[in-house]
């Protein structure tokens, strides 16, 4: 019987390959390149460093769920913006100030390091308190000194927001029934929980949220 012999493909015209292969479609210069160092480096598979195509549409999240965080359902369509507008009327309280914090966390996580990026929170005044919220606010402004991220926050004096969102200058806006509120409080135990330092080991509450393509 015959052995038929062929010239094995090495790695790299492999990888040469399945980028021209990704990048059929049309991407910026700027989402090529990075396609490409991401698939030399072998960081990420071809597969996961082109961008998947955002879509608009409403999803329901069970009560309890875990895996979910705030990266999964809002970093996809943050990504790329400078300019990032979160409605809550209810940040008031030190929870609800700590998800806000993590909210922040993530932007800056995210964007590129030379990137610059505002987040601006309006929300409605704690009128029983009203000086501790002002501090907790201030203090999410002050650590995010030097990390290319600006925060900065406002209430609505006129008391009608009532919807509670996320806008950004690449158009998009998130619409959140319950806000950033989502996670249930974590179960308390001697020693140290993962739910406290890592959002997909939380349950969470029932929410949906909704994705709708705007004019920038």
């Amino acid at each position: 019987m015959r052995q038929t012999t062929g010239t094995r493909k090495s790695p790299g015209e492999k990888v040469v390959k399945d980028i021209k292969r990704a990048t059929r479609k049309q991407y910026s210069s700027e989402e090529k390149i990075r396609i490409v160092f991401d698939g030399l480096r072998g960081e990420d598979s071809i597969a996961e460093a082109v961008p998947k195509a955002l879509s608009e549409g409403h999803h329901v999240f069970a009560e309890n769920r875990k895996g979910v965080s705030y990266d999964k359902i809002f970093g996809p369509y943050i990504a790329g913006a400078s300019k990032i507008i979160v409605t809550d009327p209810y940040v008031r309280y030190f929870y609800q100030t700590r998800n806000m914090m993590e909210f922040v966390e993530m932007v800056i996580q995210r964007k590129p390091p030379e990137d610059q990026v505002s987040v601006h929170l309006v929300t409605g005044p704690d009128d029983g308190n009203v000086g501790t919220q002002r501090e907790l606010l201030d203090s999410i402004a002050d650590a995010c000194t030097g990390t290319g991220v600006e925060f900065t926050w406002a209430f609505d004096e006129t008391g009608k927001a009532h919807a509670r969102d996320i806008l950004t200058d690449t158009g998009w806006k998130i619409v959140l029934d319950r806000g950033l509120d989502i996670f249930q409080a974590p179960i308390r135990k001697d020693g140290f929980s993962l739910g406290d330092r890592l959002q997909e080991h939380r349950a969470v509450k029932g929410f949906y949220v909704t994705y709708v393509k705007h004019v920038a």
